[in-house]
């Protein structure tokens, strides 16, 4: 899929869901319980967990926000190689973060994507920025 300009990905309506808020693709690769979108969680979790799964693990992070990775498998009811490989997917928090920035001036738009990694042990920068 092509795009002509960041505000395809992102809008600039605050209250509608876009493709930027799907982009879980920074870090190591794992998806974070906590807060990642259902839609999000069908995919990562397709053939691991069932949609039945999914609602549930939904309605258990609003219920248990203090819930672990334990105890949301054991809540889920996951067992064996189901188990596994919800762990290996899954993650309790995030090492990447990203922030869109979006400056409207009189004539036009100005956008920045900030990726920011979490806990580097190199002493390089951690950060990348794109600017449009």
């Amino acid at each position: 899929m092509e795009f002509q300009h960041p505000s395809e990905l992102v809008g600039t309506d605050p209250e509608a869901t876009t493709l930027a808020d799907r982009v879980t693709c920074w870090g190591e690769g794992r998806v974070n319980l906590r807060c990642a979108e259902p839609a999000v969680l069908r995919v990562a979790f397709a053939g691991v967990l069932t949609e039945g799964d999914v609602a549930k693990l939904v309605a258990l992070r609003q219920e248990r926000a203090e819930s672990t990775m334990a105890d949301l498998t054991k809540h889920l009811g996951l067992k064996g190689p189901q188990a596994a490989a919800f762990a290996q997917l899954a993650a309790e928090s995030s090492v990447c973060y990203s922030l869109w920035t979006i400056a409207e001036g009189s004539t036009r738009l100005w956008h920045r994507f900030d990726v920011a990694e979490a806990g580097r042990a190199s002493a390089e920068a951690s950060g990348v920025a794109f600017t449009w």
